[in-house]
């Protein structure tokens, strides 16, 4: 395995910049990684991952270090927008940390199962990018957060390809970037124009839809397309479904939301902390946990975590008809809801919880979005599945510094 090679540059060196023939004044790059336990960092990385020990030492009150070789070494540094962009080609609306390292490897496919069987944690399956990569996200033990990545063709491949001629990378990215507005996302015809002939996408189960029959099954469902992943020369599309009027009217319950606030709240998001209803709704894409408050027959609350999916501007979520959360909506539909990630984002609602039935005109389109991300129908989970939508009357979000 070698660390990643940055797929192009993303700006023009600098005047100050040293000469391409120039040598280098850096001679290697070591990633440092910090771990509480040794044994098994070291296990995963070299044992299982198959790097080289280079050298190993000991040192004073049981300091222990060990050296792997990991091939070739870059620095790849990338503005929040390609971040960003990388986390919507890469996952089901993951989000990377500030510091993700990344593998090239022979075989991503293999090489991801045999990181899951020694311990990691997978974040996003094997799945092709627009530049012809088979990209995997994982979660070592260590917590350390990587990047698996397979070249399916090389560099002079990649520039003969139609599409990629002459850096028609930016054309591609372009897509990307047009594919993401409500105007676009709302016109399915506008939609397959931007397909590839060999547009596939990749559901969470590994199921494989071709361009035409994901048209034929879900345009009849779904006013705005499905998440989608694009091979070729094609991009990806997010599962964002927000029309303009859904933003605008989430923009005025998160105003009126702080307006009415205690101080202490508005004192801690405020300025740059206040994440905007534009900035929710693309922060909440794919599937994210949710802790969700009921309250007891005692008046007494309970929190338990749900998978949460924010359409149209309002959480969804699903339970078994036996759990005590079932119980208390049944009785009591009031809620509080909250998404936090770490300090980068906090996410709060308080609302009330709606049973969905096939006759609410929105349960086509939710149940053939939940199928789409899990791979079946989350009703046939169960004898008693029951849907909610949480329909908010208090709402705000926190971004901390590391949201950017």
């Amino acid at each position: 395995m070698s660390l990643i090679r940055a797929h192009s540059p993303s700006a023009a060196p600098s005047v100050d910049a040293m000469s391409e023939d120039a040598p280098s004044p850096v001679r290697q790059m070591r990633l440092v990684v910090a771990v509480d336990d040794f044994d098994q960092a070291v296990g995963f990385y070299r044992d299982v991952g198959g790097m080289t020990e280079q050298a190993a030492f000991n040192g004073e009150g049981d300091a222990r270090v060990a050296i792997l070789l990991a091939g070739e070494a870059t620095l790849e540094i990338s503005n929040r927008a390609q971040v960003s962009l990388i986390d919507r080609v890469e996952t089901d609306g993951g989000v990377s940390d500030p510091l993700r390292v990344a593998f090239e490897v022979d075989d991503a496919d293999a090489m991801t199962r045999r990181l899951e069987q020694g311990g990691a944690a997978v974040e996003a399956s094997p799945r092709e990018t627009p530049w012809r990569s088979l990209n995997s996200r994982l979660r070592a033990p260590d917590g350390l957060q990587l990047t698996l990545f397979q070249e399916l063709e090389t560099l002079e491949e990649r520039r003969r390809r139609e599409g990629f001629e002459n850096g028609a990378v930016d054309e591609v990215l372009g897509r990307e970037r047009e594919l993401q507005t409500p105007e676009a996302r709302r016109d399915p015809a506008r939609v397959r124009a931007f397909l590839s002939a060999d547009f596939v996408e990749i559901g969470a189960s590994g199921r494989r839809t071709g361009r035409g029959a994901c048209f034929t099954i879900r345009a009849p469902r779904c006013p705005q397309p499905m998440p989608v992943r694009m091979s070729a020369a094609a991009t990806s599309v997010g599962a964002m479904y927000e029309t303009p009027e859904e933003v605008e009217s989430l923009q005025r319950l998160i105003d009126s939301s702080r307006a009415g606030a205690t101080p202490h709240l508005r004192a801690i998001i405020a300025g740059e902390h206040v994440m905007t209803a534009p900035q929710i709704v693309d922060a909440l894409i794919g599937m994210k946990v949710l802790s969700l408050a009921t309250v007891t027959a005692k008046g007494e609350p309970r929190v338990s975590a749900v998978d949460g999916h924010f359409l149209h501007g309002r959480w969804t979520f699903g339970t078994d008809g036996r759990a005590a959360k079932a119980r208390h909506l049944a009785a009591r539909p009031p809620v509080s809801a909250a998404h936090v990630d770490g300090e980068r984002i906090g996410v709060f609602c308080h609302g009330t919880a709606v049973a969905l039935t096939p006759a609410d005109p929105a349960w086509d389109e939710t149940i053939a979005h939940w199928a789409a991300h899990y791979g079946s129908d989350p009703t046939t989970w169960g004898d008693d599945i029951r849907m909610y939508r949480i329909e908010p009357t208090w709402f705000v979000g926190y971004r901390g510094a590391e949201a950017g």
